[in-house]
C-alpha cells in the first residue's frame, strides 16, 4: 500500500514542527507496514499564518505522481 503523505503547514507552524508532524506519521506508517511513495512537507496552501497543519494521504498512482513532480510557475507549488 504505497501512499503520497502531505503534511501541509497553515502558515504559522515552523517546519521544523512539520517536520515533527512528519516524523510521528512515519513511525506510524512503519507500525502499519505503510509504504510512502513520496513526502511533501512544508507550506503548500495556507490560512492567512493560523497555527497548525493538514494531513493528506493519498493512494499512490503514476498520474497523481507525475502531476505532483510535473513543474509548474506557480509561486505556491513548486
Amino acid at each position: 500500500d504505497d501512499l503520497i503523505v502531505m503534511v501541509n503547514g497553515m502558515g504559522a507552524t515552523p517546519l521544523s514542527e512539520l517536520n515533527i508532524v512528519a516524523k510521528y506519521v512515519a513511525e506510524y506508517m512503519d507500525k502499519n507496514d505503510k509504504t510512502v511513495a513520496q513526502w511533501l512537507v512544508g507550506d503548500y496552501m495556507t490560512a492567512l499564518d493560523m497555527q497548525g497543519f493538514s494531513l493528506t494521504l493519498v493512494p499512490n498512482s503514476e498520474a497523481i505522481l507525475t502531476a505532483i513532480n510535473t513543474p509548474t510557475s506557480s509561486h505556491y507549488f513548486n
